[in-house]
This record gives C-alpha cells, structure tokens and sequence, in this order.
C-alpha cells in the first residue's frame, strides 16, 4: 500500500500533463475514495488516469464512474 505522504507527492507532481498515471503502486478503493477521487474534482485538467495493475475492487471502478 502506498503511504498518503507518497499519494500526495506523486498526485501534486504529476499534473504538468493531463495525464495521471498511478498504475502499480498497490492503491485500494479506499485510497481512490479518499484521495484521487477528491484530487480529480479540483483537478478537471486530468483527462487520462491510468490505475492499472492496483488494488481496486468493483466498487472502486464504480466510484470512478460517477
């Protein structure tokens, strides 16, 4: 699992482009609930996130979706 201290740096230094790329860094649900859904609100530049290869279960997907 990825600390929020590393979520932060990596989501506060990769908004150069419009992409967001936190494939495999072993993100739950819980941390896209908490964390990269509320960034992706204040960020509405980010048109392409990849999370491939997490943690994320159905409802995460769901989450995303909404």
């Amino acid at each position: 699992m990825i600390s929020l201290a590393e979520l932060t740096d990596l989501l506060a230094n990769d908004t150069a482009s419009n992409v967001l790329d936190l494939s495999n860094k072993n993100l739950t649900t819980a941390e896209v609930n908490n964390y990269i859904i509320p960034f992706l609100k204040e960020h509405p530049e980010i048109t392409e996130l990849n999370l491939s290869n997490n943690n994320i279960d159905e409802n995460g997907a769901r989450i995303l979706l909404e």
